[in-house]
């Protein structure tokens, strides 16, 4: 009999409050994420809150003392810059945001290409992403981490949207990775902004696919609470789903 999957809830509506004002602190997003019921709680590398490596050791037992996890966390690295003194600023926040999804017990932490400048073309972005993405992998593997590409449209504070947004240089990007500490965040509501209905990309050859975290879906807080109760396996991967939560 299969088992219901896993959800982990993102705080998407909260992000400048979280990351910018300090209106709301780290343990009111927990709170708040307990109280939806759900079985983990994802993180943003950037929330203030987590700027003092010597606290993730407190946030991880705030997080267990309500009964959830931290899945993942979700890092934006920009290795398409065409710096590469820049770039390899990137690689080492990347190191220690593995440090940092460690700490907490998360098993993956995310990675994006970086954001598509007009001046880098396409074989270059690749190029600069998936060098940049294959430095960060024996740290990950050192501590247990799965590095995790998501299709994602554009992170809160960039200029540019995601270098990788469309499906064609996704999966090149991907394909160009072989490493098992490496794998596939898909979210379906990216695919659509993307200009896509489906996704063509489960056919690949890579075994970066074989390591592919559950869809996630952008909903209220109530309508999620509402997606707990009804949650089935159906369709679903083992493992870990992200709910990313809103106001209302």
């Amino acid at each position: 009999m299969p088992t219901a999957p896993q959800l982990a809830a993102f705080p998407k509506a909260w992000m400048d409050d979280l990351t910018l004002t300090g209106t709301m602190s780290l343990r009111q997003w927990i709170d708040t994420a307990a109280s939806l019921k759900v079985d983990g709680v994802e993180l943003y590398f950037g929330f203030l809150d987590l700027k003092d490596a010597k606290t993730w050791p407190a946030t991880r037992r705030m997080i267990e003392d309500t009964g959830m996890t931290m899945p993942m966390l979700c890092v934006s690295p920009d290795f398409t810059h065409p710096d590469p003194a820049f770039r390899q600023a990137q690689v080492d926040q990347q190191k220690h945001m593995i440090d940092m999804t460690a700490t907490l017990g998360g098993n993956y932490c995310r990675v994006l290409s970086g954001q598509r400048r007009p001046e880098v073309s396409r074989a270059q972005g690749i190029a600069y992403a998936a060098d940049s993405i294959k430095a960060c992998l024996p740290h990950a593997a050192e501590r247990n981490v799965v590095l995790i590409l998501e299709n994602h449209y554009k992170d809160n504070y960039w200029q540019y949207p995601e270098f990788a947004q469309k499906t064609d240089v996704f999966c090149d990007l991907v394909d160009a990775i072989h490493h098992p500490n490496f794998g596939v965040n898909y979210d379906p509501s990216n695919t659509i902004l993307a200009g896509r209905t489906r996704w063509c990309c489960w056919r690949r050859s890579s075994t970066a696919w074989s390591r592919c975290t559950p869809a996630t879906a952008i909903c209220s807080t109530a309508r999620l609470k509402t997606c707990v109760r009804r949650r089935t396996a159906s369709g679903m991967p083992s493992g870990y789903g992200t709910a990313r939560s809103g106001r209302g």
